[in-house]
C-alpha cells in the first residue's frame, strides 16, 4: 500500500513538472544596478533651475498658494520638459501683489511627448505623473509621485453666486489633493506665437451663454488666413455681465468672471472658419461666402448648427479677426 503510494505521489510530481515545463515564462526584465542614478540623469543637472523655461499656466489654489507650468528643452526625439514651480505671491489674499518663482521650494518635472505637448498647450483634460528630484520608479512603483491634472475649459456656475467648483459635472485642475484655477500665464505669449503689440481693442464673446463677454486686448493678421485675438475679461466686461445681481452676490460673480483664463481666438479670413485655441471650428456655407444670404443668424449661414447666442459669438469673433471678409459675406446680426 505505501509503494502504492509512493507511486502515485511522484506520478503527480512528474505531472507537475511536465505542466510548469509547457507554461510560458513570464518576462522579467533586470534592474540597473545604477537604475535610479540613471534616470535622475535623463533631467538638468541642476534640477531647481527654470531659468531659461518658458512659462505656460499660472495656476492659483485657495489652500496651496500658486504654481507655474513651464516648458523646456526640446530633445531629438522630440520629447519636450514639463516643470511644476511654486509660485510666492505677495499678498495674493488682497488680490494685489505679483508672482514671483520659487523653484528652492520643490520642482516637479517630467518629459512630454508630442501629443502630451499638444494637450498641455490646448488646455483641457490634460494629465501626467511628476517626478521630484530623488523619484526613482521600479517595477511600477511610482515612488509616491503626485498627478498633475489640468483642465482648463470655460464652464458656467450651476448656481448664480457660486463658483464652478461645486459644479455637478466640475472642470476642475487638480495637483497633490488641492483644486486649482489656472490661467495663461503673460509670458507664454512668446510660446504660443502670440505677438505682444497691442492693438485696437474690440468686443468678443467667450461662448454661447449670456456671461461670456471678453475685450480682444491683442490682434494679429486681421483680415489673413492666420489672424487670431488674445480675449481677457475686464473689469467692465465683468460688470457688465453681472448687472443683474445685487451686493454681495455680484462681488462674487465679478471676481468669479475675471478669474477666467483668457482665451485665443482664431480665424481663417480666407477659407470663412473661426475658431478657439483647441476648440471646434465654425465654417460658412458656400452659400454665404458667395454673399447669398443677408445675415449670419440664418441657419443656412453655418455648417455646424448653433443656437442664436452661440451665432451671435461667432458673428463676433468674425467682425473682430476679418472686418473686410465680414462685410462681404454679409456676416452680421441683421440684414
Amino acid at each position: 500500500m505505501q509503494s502504492g503510494t509512493t507511486y502515485m505521489k511522484l506520478k503527480l510530481a512528474w505531472v507537475i513538472t511536465i505542466a510548469l515545463a509547457m507554461v510560458k515564462p513570464t518576462t522579467s526584465y533586470a534592474v540597473r544596478p545604477d537604475e535610479c542614478e540613471q534616470q535622475r540623469a535623463q533631467y538638468p543637472k541642476v534640477w531647481t533651475d527654470v531659468s531659461k523655461e518658458k512659462a505656460l499656466y499660472d495656476c492659483l489654489s485657495h489652500y496651496s498658494g500658486a504654481l507655474r507650468i513651464k516648458i523646456g528643452e526640446t530633445d531629438e526625439s522630440q520629447r519636450t520638459m514639463m516643470s511644476i514651480v511654486p509660485l510666492w505671491y505677495e499678498r495674493w489674499y488682497e488680490g494685489r501683489g505679483a508672482f514671483s518663482e520659487a523653484p528652492e521650494q520643490g520642482v516637479y518635472r517630467i518629459w512630454l511627448d508630442e501629443e502630451q505637448l499638444t494637450r498641455l498647450k490646448a488646455g483641457k483634460y490634460f494629465a501626467t505623473v511628476v517626478r521630484k528630484e530623488v523619484s526613482c520608479w521600479i517595477r511600477g512603483d511610482l515612488n509616491g509621485d503626485a498627478i498633475f491634472f489640468l483642465d482648463n475649459a470655460s464652464t458656467t456656475a450651476d448656481r448664480p453666486g457660486i463658483g464652478a467648483f461645486y459644479n455637478k459635472s466640475p472642470r476642475i485642475s487638480a495637483f497633490k489633493g488641492d483644486s486649482y484655477s489656472c490661467k495663461m500665464a503673460e509670458s507664454s505669449a512668446a510660446y504660443f506665437d502670440l505677438p505682444q503689440e497691442r492693438s485696437k481693442e474690440g468686443a468678443l464673446l467667450r461662448c454661447g451663454g449670456w456671461d461670456c463677454s471678453l475685450t480682444a486686448s491683442e490682434l494679429k493678421g486681421v483680415d489673413t488666413d492666420k489672424a487670431w485675438a488674445l480675449g481677457r475679461t475686464t473689469r467692465k466686461d465683468a460688470e457688465a455681465d453681472c448687472s443683474a445681481r445685487k451686493g454681495r452676490e455680484f462681488m462674487l460673480c465679478v471676481t468669479e468672471q475675471m478669474a477666467r483664463p483668457p482665451i485665443v481666438v482664431n480665424a481663417n479670413c480666407e477659407e470663412g472658419i473661426a475658431w478657439t485655441y483647441g476648440g471646434d471650428e465654425f465654417r460658412l456655407t458656400d452659400e454665404a461666402k458667395a454673399g447669398q444670404l443677408a445675415h449670419a443668424q440664418d441657419a443656412r449661414f453655418w455648417q455646424s448648427q448653433m443656437t442664436h447666442r452661440a451665432r451671435t459669438t461667432v458673428i463676433r469673433w468674425f467682425r473682430v479677426l476679418c472686418p473686410r471678409a465680414s462685410e462681404k459675406w454679409h456676416v452680421r446680426e441683421e440684414p
